[in-house]
Protein backbone atom coordinates (compact mmCIF):
# COMPACT_ATOMS: atom_id res chain seq x y z
CA UNK A 1 0.00 0.00 0.00
CA UNK A 2 2.83 2.39 0.93
CA UNK A 3 4.65 1.64 -2.35
CA UNK A 4 1.43 2.25 -4.32
CA UNK A 5 1.01 5.57 -2.52
CA UNK A 6 4.59 6.62 -3.33
CA UNK A 7 4.13 5.70 -7.00
CA UNK A 8 0.94 7.75 -7.16
CA UNK A 9 2.72 10.67 -5.51
CA UNK A 10 5.62 10.46 -7.98
CA UNK A 11 3.17 10.33 -10.90
CA UNK A 12 1.39 13.40 -9.53
CA UNK A 13 4.70 15.28 -9.24
CA UNK A 14 5.66 14.27 -12.80
CA UNK A 15 2.34 15.52 -14.19
CA UNK A 16 2.80 18.80 -12.31
CA UNK A 17 6.35 19.21 -13.69
CA UNK A 18 5.14 18.62 -17.24
CA UNK A 19 2.35 21.16 -16.75
CA UNK A 20 4.84 23.76 -15.48
CA UNK A 21 7.14 23.07 -18.45
CA UNK A 22 4.27 23.57 -20.87
CA UNK A 23 3.20 26.83 -19.25
CA UNK A 24 6.73 28.25 -19.33
CA UNK A 25 7.60 26.97 -22.82
CA UNK A 26 9.28 29.88 -24.58
CA UNK A 27 7.40 29.22 -27.79
CA UNK A 28 4.09 29.89 -26.00
CA UNK A 29 2.88 33.35 -27.06
CA UNK A 30 1.53 33.93 -23.56
CA UNK A 31 4.87 33.26 -21.83
CA UNK A 32 6.26 36.36 -20.07
CA UNK A 33 9.72 35.42 -21.39
CA UNK A 34 8.69 35.53 -25.03
CA UNK A 35 8.56 39.30 -25.58
CA UNK A 36 12.11 39.82 -24.28
CA UNK A 37 13.41 37.12 -26.63
CA UNK A 38 11.38 37.83 -29.78
CA UNK A 39 13.13 39.81 -32.50
CA UNK A 40 11.61 41.60 -35.47
CA UNK A 41 14.83 41.00 -37.29
CA UNK A 42 16.62 42.36 -40.37
CA UNK A 43 15.66 40.79 -43.66
CA UNK A 44 16.85 37.29 -44.56
CA UNK A 45 16.79 36.94 -48.32
CA UNK A 46 16.44 33.71 -50.26
CA UNK A 47 18.95 33.00 -53.03
CA UNK A 48 18.76 31.17 -56.31
CA UNK A 49 21.21 28.57 -57.58
CA UNK A 50 23.29 31.39 -59.08
CA UNK A 51 23.74 32.98 -55.64
CA UNK A 52 21.67 36.03 -56.49
CA UNK A 53 18.62 37.17 -54.56
CA UNK A 54 15.70 34.94 -55.54
CA UNK A 55 12.92 36.75 -57.42
CA UNK A 56 9.24 36.07 -57.94
CA UNK A 57 7.39 36.07 -61.25
CA UNK A 58 6.95 39.87 -60.96
CA UNK A 59 10.56 40.45 -59.86
CA UNK A 60 9.63 40.66 -56.16
CA UNK A 61 12.52 39.89 -53.83
CA UNK A 62 11.97 36.61 -51.95
CA UNK A 63 12.80 36.40 -48.25
CA UNK A 64 12.43 34.05 -45.29
CA UNK A 65 10.85 36.54 -42.90
CA UNK A 66 9.52 39.73 -44.57
CA UNK A 67 6.69 40.52 -46.96
CA UNK A 68 5.38 43.90 -48.07
CA UNK A 69 7.06 46.88 -49.71
CA UNK A 70 10.37 48.68 -49.31
CA UNK A 71 12.21 51.75 -50.62
CA UNK A 72 16.02 51.73 -50.58
CA UNK A 73 18.85 54.23 -50.78
CA UNK A 74 20.72 52.10 -53.33
CA UNK A 75 17.74 52.48 -55.66
CA UNK A 76 16.50 56.02 -54.90
CA UNK A 77 19.70 57.72 -53.74
CA UNK A 78 17.83 59.01 -50.65
CA UNK A 79 18.47 58.41 -47.00
CA UNK A 80 15.27 57.95 -45.01
CA UNK A 81 14.46 59.99 -41.93
CA UNK A 82 10.68 59.55 -41.68
CA UNK A 83 7.95 57.05 -42.47
CA UNK A 84 4.31 56.49 -41.67
CA UNK A 85 1.92 53.61 -42.22
CA UNK A 86 -1.63 52.55 -41.40
CA UNK A 87 -2.94 48.99 -41.20
CA UNK A 88 -5.83 46.96 -39.86
CA UNK A 89 -4.78 44.51 -37.13
CA UNK A 90 -5.56 41.04 -38.55
CA UNK A 91 -7.39 38.32 -36.66
CA UNK A 92 -5.14 35.27 -36.39
CA UNK A 93 -6.16 31.63 -36.16
CA UNK A 94 -4.16 28.50 -35.41
CA UNK A 95 -3.10 26.57 -38.51
CA UNK A 96 -1.31 23.31 -37.59
CA UNK A 97 1.79 21.62 -36.31
CA UNK A 98 3.29 24.04 -33.79
CA UNK A 99 2.80 24.97 -30.15
CA UNK A 100 2.35 28.60 -31.23
CA UNK A 101 2.36 30.74 -34.37
CA UNK A 102 3.32 34.39 -34.72
CA UNK A 103 2.94 37.46 -36.95
CA UNK A 104 3.91 41.12 -36.81
CA UNK A 105 2.82 44.16 -38.83
CA UNK A 106 5.08 47.20 -38.74
CA UNK A 107 6.65 50.28 -40.30
CA UNK A 108 10.37 50.85 -39.95
CA UNK A 109 13.63 52.31 -41.17
CA UNK A 110 16.67 50.12 -41.85
CA UNK A 111 17.24 46.37 -41.72
CA UNK A 112 17.29 45.73 -45.48
CA UNK A 113 20.02 45.04 -48.04
CA UNK A 114 22.75 47.59 -48.72
CA UNK A 115 22.86 46.77 -52.43
CA UNK A 116 20.81 45.07 -55.13
CA UNK A 117 22.24 41.57 -54.61
CA UNK A 118 22.25 41.91 -50.80
CA UNK A 119 25.95 41.13 -50.31
CA UNK A 120 25.62 43.16 -47.08
CA UNK A 121 22.67 43.83 -44.79
CA UNK A 122 21.97 46.94 -42.73
CA UNK A 123 21.91 45.67 -39.13
CA UNK A 124 20.30 48.87 -37.79
CA UNK A 125 16.52 48.78 -37.64
CA UNK A 126 14.11 51.12 -35.82
CA UNK A 127 10.48 50.01 -36.03
CA UNK A 128 7.10 49.98 -34.36
CA UNK A 129 4.06 47.84 -34.95
CA UNK A 130 1.59 45.27 -33.68
CA UNK A 131 2.01 41.60 -32.84
CA UNK A 132 -0.64 38.95 -33.55
CA UNK A 133 0.09 35.51 -32.06
CA UNK A 134 -1.92 32.33 -31.45
CA UNK A 135 -1.31 29.12 -29.48
CA UNK A 136 -2.34 25.59 -30.44
CA UNK A 137 -5.25 25.89 -28.00
CA UNK A 138 -6.55 28.89 -29.98
CA UNK A 139 -5.50 31.45 -27.37
CA UNK A 140 -4.60 34.73 -29.11
CA UNK A 141 -2.41 37.65 -28.08
CA UNK A 142 -2.54 41.14 -29.64
CA UNK A 143 -0.25 43.95 -28.53
CA UNK A 144 1.74 46.98 -29.71
CA UNK A 145 5.53 47.26 -29.52
CA UNK A 146 8.58 49.18 -30.68
CA UNK A 147 12.11 47.89 -31.23
CA UNK A 148 15.55 49.41 -31.74
CA UNK A 149 17.79 46.54 -32.79
CA UNK A 150 19.86 44.95 -31.34
CA UNK A 151 17.76 45.70 -28.23
CA UNK A 152 14.69 43.65 -27.39
CA UNK A 153 11.19 44.92 -28.26
CA UNK A 154 9.32 46.97 -25.68
CA UNK A 155 5.59 47.10 -25.12
CA UNK A 156 3.66 50.20 -26.18
CA UNK A 157 0.90 50.85 -23.61
CA UNK A 158 -1.98 50.78 -26.08
CA UNK A 159 -4.72 48.17 -26.06
CA UNK A 160 -4.86 46.36 -29.41
CA UNK A 161 -7.58 44.07 -30.73
CA UNK A 162 -8.12 42.42 -34.09
CA UNK A 163 -9.81 44.80 -36.48
CA UNK A 164 -8.34 47.93 -34.90
CA UNK A 165 -6.92 50.49 -37.34
CA UNK A 166 -3.40 51.51 -36.34
CA UNK A 167 -1.37 54.46 -37.64
CA UNK A 168 2.32 54.47 -36.72
CA UNK A 169 5.12 56.84 -37.64
CA UNK A 170 8.76 57.45 -36.92
CA UNK A 171 10.67 60.63 -37.69
CA UNK A 172 14.16 61.89 -37.04
CA UNK A 173 13.77 65.16 -35.11
CA UNK A 174 17.38 66.11 -34.28
CA UNK A 175 20.96 65.44 -35.50
CA UNK A 176 19.58 63.60 -38.51
CA UNK A 177 22.89 63.63 -40.40
CA UNK A 178 24.91 62.56 -37.37
CA UNK A 179 25.91 59.02 -36.47
CA UNK A 180 23.36 59.03 -33.62
CA UNK A 181 19.98 60.69 -34.07
CA UNK A 182 16.91 61.64 -32.04
CA UNK A 183 13.68 59.96 -33.20
CA UNK A 184 10.01 60.58 -32.44
CA UNK A 185 7.88 57.42 -32.46
CA UNK A 186 4.11 57.85 -32.56
CA UNK A 187 1.28 55.32 -32.57
CA UNK A 188 -2.44 56.00 -32.78
CA UNK A 189 -5.18 53.40 -32.42
CA UNK A 190 -7.82 55.06 -34.59
CA UNK A 191 -10.47 52.62 -33.37
CA UNK A 192 -10.05 53.43 -29.66
CA UNK A 193 -8.64 56.96 -30.16
CA UNK A 194 -5.69 56.12 -27.89
CA UNK A 195 -2.29 57.68 -28.63
CA UNK A 196 1.32 57.09 -27.64
CA UNK A 197 4.49 59.14 -28.32
CA UNK A 198 8.10 58.74 -27.28
CA UNK A 199 11.42 60.42 -28.18
CA UNK A 200 14.38 58.03 -28.40
CA UNK A 201 18.01 58.16 -29.47
CA UNK A 202 19.23 55.68 -32.06
CA UNK A 203 22.11 55.24 -34.49
CA UNK A 204 20.33 54.44 -37.75
CA UNK A 205 22.06 54.12 -41.12
CA UNK A 206 18.82 55.48 -42.70
CA UNK A 207 19.25 53.20 -45.74
CA UNK A 208 15.67 52.00 -46.29
CA UNK A 209 12.05 52.42 -45.30
CA UNK A 210 9.56 49.54 -45.19
CA UNK A 211 5.99 48.46 -44.48
CA UNK A 212 6.16 44.81 -43.48
CA UNK A 213 4.19 41.73 -42.49
CA UNK A 214 6.74 39.51 -40.76
CA UNK A 215 7.41 36.10 -39.24
CA UNK A 216 9.32 37.11 -36.07
CA UNK A 217 12.36 35.23 -34.75
CA UNK A 218 13.12 33.63 -31.40
CA UNK A 219 16.69 32.73 -30.39
CA UNK A 220 17.77 33.20 -34.01
CA UNK A 221 15.06 30.90 -35.46
CA UNK A 222 12.30 32.24 -37.68
CA UNK A 223 8.97 31.28 -36.13
CA UNK A 224 5.92 29.77 -37.87
CA UNK A 225 3.73 32.49 -39.36
CA UNK A 226 0.25 32.72 -37.82
CA UNK A 227 -2.67 32.37 -40.23
CA UNK A 228 -3.71 36.01 -40.59
CA UNK A 229 -5.73 35.84 -43.84
CA UNK A 230 -5.22 39.42 -45.14
CA UNK A 231 -3.62 42.61 -43.84
CA UNK A 232 -4.57 45.92 -45.44
CA UNK A 233 -1.64 48.37 -45.45
CA UNK A 234 -1.62 52.06 -46.33
CA UNK A 235 1.99 53.31 -46.47
CA UNK A 236 1.09 56.96 -45.92
CA UNK A 237 4.50 58.50 -46.56
CA UNK A 238 8.26 58.15 -46.77
CA UNK A 239 10.31 61.31 -46.17
CA UNK A 240 7.02 63.21 -46.19
CA UNK A 241 5.95 62.11 -49.68
CA UNK A 242 3.78 59.37 -51.19
CA UNK A 243 5.93 56.26 -51.71
CA UNK A 244 4.67 55.61 -55.30
CA UNK A 245 5.03 51.86 -54.96
CA UNK A 246 5.70 49.30 -57.67
CA UNK A 247 5.43 45.54 -57.10
CA UNK A 248 8.35 44.73 -59.40
CA UNK A 249 10.60 47.43 -57.94
CA UNK A 250 9.57 47.45 -54.26
CA UNK A 251 7.65 44.24 -53.49
CA UNK A 252 8.85 41.50 -51.11
CA UNK A 253 7.45 37.95 -50.90
CA UNK A 254 7.92 35.75 -47.81
CA UNK A 255 8.56 32.02 -47.91
CA UNK A 256 8.92 31.14 -44.23
CA UNK A 257 11.24 28.16 -43.43
CA UNK A 258 8.20 26.59 -41.71
CA UNK A 259 6.42 26.56 -45.12
CA UNK A 260 4.03 29.46 -44.58
CA UNK A 261 3.93 32.30 -47.11
CA UNK A 262 2.93 35.95 -47.24
CA UNK A 263 2.27 37.54 -50.60
CA UNK A 264 1.89 41.30 -51.25
CA UNK A 265 -0.62 42.52 -53.80
CA UNK A 266 -0.07 45.14 -56.46
CA UNK A 267 -0.38 48.66 -55.05
CA UNK A 268 -3.71 50.41 -55.30
CA UNK A 269 -4.42 53.04 -57.97
CA UNK A 270 -2.81 55.76 -55.81
CA UNK A 271 0.36 53.63 -55.52
CA UNK A 272 0.34 53.98 -51.73
CA UNK A 273 -1.68 51.01 -50.46
CA UNK A 274 -1.50 47.22 -50.69
CA UNK A 275 -2.65 43.98 -49.08
CA UNK A 276 -0.62 41.00 -47.91
CA UNK A 277 -2.18 37.52 -48.00
CA UNK A 278 -1.25 34.47 -45.92
CA UNK A 279 -0.64 31.03 -47.44
CA UNK A 280 0.15 27.53 -46.20
CA UNK A 281 3.14 26.89 -48.45
CA UNK A 282 1.62 24.82 -51.25
CA UNK A 283 1.58 27.99 -53.39
CA UNK A 284 1.45 31.73 -52.91
CA UNK A 285 -2.10 32.87 -52.16
CA UNK A 286 -3.29 35.26 -54.90
CA UNK A 287 -3.62 38.72 -53.40
CA UNK A 288 -5.72 41.50 -54.92
CA UNK A 289 -4.94 45.20 -54.62
CA UNK A 290 -7.21 47.15 -52.25
CA UNK A 291 -9.47 49.89 -53.55
CA UNK A 292 -8.03 53.39 -53.11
Amino acid sequence: MKRRFLMAELLSLLVAAIAIALVTDRSDPMSPQTLSELRHAPVQVLRGSDGRVARGLRNQAETKNWSGYILTKFDSGETYTSAQGTWSVPAVTYFAGYRAEYSASWVGIGGFCKNLNCTATDRTLIQLGTEQDVSSSGLTDYYAWYELLPHAPKLIPLTVNSGDVITASLQCVARCSASRQSWALIMNNQTTQANWTQILEYASKELSVEWIEEAPALSGRILPLAAYDTVVFDPDSANGSSPNLSLSANGIVMNDPRKQTSNPSDPDSDLDGFDTCWGDGTALTPCSAPSS
